[in-house]
């Protein structure tokens, strides 16, 4: 069992369109191709992740390519951030399909791109009727749990100590629980 955050998507919940996800002038949004494999390895490094070639290989085992969402900087043909679905149940979510591995470049934060490509995945995953949409994520990113629940997802109390550890992020974030949606 994890001991991780968990959050969910309400069945039937659309996407609402918002100036938050509109892509910046000189970005673009794909799919991961193959020839990304080293770009996309140094972008989740760069972000804190612990990844190397068997993680990449791990999850591309566990999804499709057009699960796998990019922003690439144009001029530079960086990759800027990302995030995918997989196919993946829980305990809490059978034949679920969670939303994992968001990450932005620090030189390219506070354009909305993580909830771009969040958005894009999440869009795709209504399209294809997925099931089940949920993340999980650590106490700690902050900037990550804004986004999500500004998009729409709801925390899930599934431990003893959740509500006071989501208490804790409201608190960090300066809201609460009922006002969350209203955050900017």
């Amino acid at each position: 069992m994890s001991n991780q955050l968990q959050m969910y998507w309400p069945e039937g919940q659309t996407i609402s369109r918002s100036d938050k996800h509109e892509l910046p002038e000189d970005y673009r949004v794909r799919t991961y191709q193959s020839k990304d494999n080293e770009k996309y390895i140094s972008l989740m490094i760069s972000t804190e992740f612990d990844w190397e070639q068997s993680t990449l290989d791990n999850v591309l085992s566990n999804t499709t390519t057009d699960n796998i969402i990019f922003v690439e900087h144009v001029a530079s043909k960086q990759i800027v951030a990302t995030a995918m679905a997989c196919l993946d149940e829980s305990e809490h979510f059978p034949d679920g399909t969670q939303l994992g591995w968001v990450a932005c470049d620090k030189k390219h934060r506070g354009l909305n791109l993580g909830s771009i490509v969040c958005a894009n995945v999440l869009q795709r995953c209504i399209n294809l009727k997925y099931k089940n949409i949920y993340l999980k994520t650590d106490d700690f990113r902050l900037a990550a749990i804004k986004t999500y629940l500004n998009l729409g997802f709801e925390p899930l109390f599934h431990l003893s100590d959740m509500k006071e550890r989501w208490n804790t992020v409201f608190a960090s974030l300066n809201m609460n629980q009922t006002a969350r949606k209203e955050l900017a």
